[in-house]
């Protein structure tokens, strides 16, 4: 939810939920989209969910580190298609 301030700013308040989850050492990140997003050419949003099995959990418990790259193609100089792909893999204990 955001709130309006005197000069027009938004800020975003974070439901009870919310608080109570980054209080046990979940963080949140959100931001509002600017103004005609959706008008905007070459606009593009990747949406991103990972669901882990116990195995990939136990692994991420002995290691603690997870390696995300997220790669982003589009035409140049005026993007027409665009194509988003995430790869990710779990570091074994001791790699960097």
């Amino acid at each position: 939810m955001t709130d309006a301030t005197e000069g027009g700013c938004f800020y975003y308040v974070p439901t009870r939920r919310e608080r109570f989850w980054r209080a046990m050492g979940f963080r949140y990140h959100h931001n509002d989209d600017p103004p005609g997003a959706d008008l905007l050419p070459g606009w593009m949003q990747t949406n991103m969910r990972l669901h882990f099995g116990w195995t990939d959990r136990f692994r991420l418990l002995l290691s603690g580190r997870l390696n995300i790259a997220s790669v982003v193609h589009f035409d140049t100089p005026s993007p027409s298609n665009c194509k988003s792909r995430m790869d990710w893999h779990i570091l074994p204990p001791g790699d960097h």
